[in-house]
């Protein structure tokens, strides 16, 4: 019954402990973007667990499917993307933000049907350890094979791309 004891106390330290670990840590998190042409919303989860809803007017991605939005530790909105192209926080496309993945088929869903994407968990984004200005987006590029052949046609990932972006005030 001791050593149950002593689990169980373990247990509720350790739990505690990473607990109050994860809620000190950065907000990179803390934004969400959505927009459907011009118009999108701006979701911000805020230190008290409300929610703030902003409306977005002048944005120039569309997202829908595949999307990421990016925060800095402090939990301001840095970047966005739908898999295609890259906005900041103003809404405005970054520098070589256009054309994240190359290929006949990415060419389509971006440039023609940018509502949709073949893959709807296909890019992650995440801050480079060590670096507080640079930020990783994993993404992959789609293939289409049989295409125009008589049989079953499909799109299948092709490749684990990755781009850096920096941002720095």
């Amino acid at each position: 019954l001791f050593i149950t004891m002593k689990k169980v106390a373990f247990t509720c330290i350790c739990t505690l402990f990473l607990c109050s670990h994860a809620f000190s840590q950065a907000r990179y998190e803390k934004n969400w973007v959505f927009s459907k042409g011009s118009q999108g919303l701006h979701l911000i989860f805020e230190d008290d667990n409300s929610l703030t809803l902003n409306l977005i007017s002048n944005a120039v991605i569309k997202t829908r499917e595949a999307n990421i939005s990016m925060s800095d530790k402090e939990g301001k909105l840095i970047f966005y993307s739908n898999n295609c192209s890259i906005s900041n926080s103003t809404h405005e496309l970054m520098e070589n933000g256009e054309g994240l993945n190359p290929g006949v088929v990415q060419d389509y869903w971006c440039s023609i049907n940018p509502f949709t994407n073949p893959y709807n968990q296909s890019i992650l984004s995440i801050p480079v350890p060590g670096y507080d200005s640079l930020y990783s987006i994993f993404h992959v590029d789609a293939q289409l094979f049989n295409f125009g052949s008589g049989e079953e046609s499909y799109v299948t990932p092709l490749h684990l791309l990755n781009t850096i972006v920096e941002f720095s005030d």
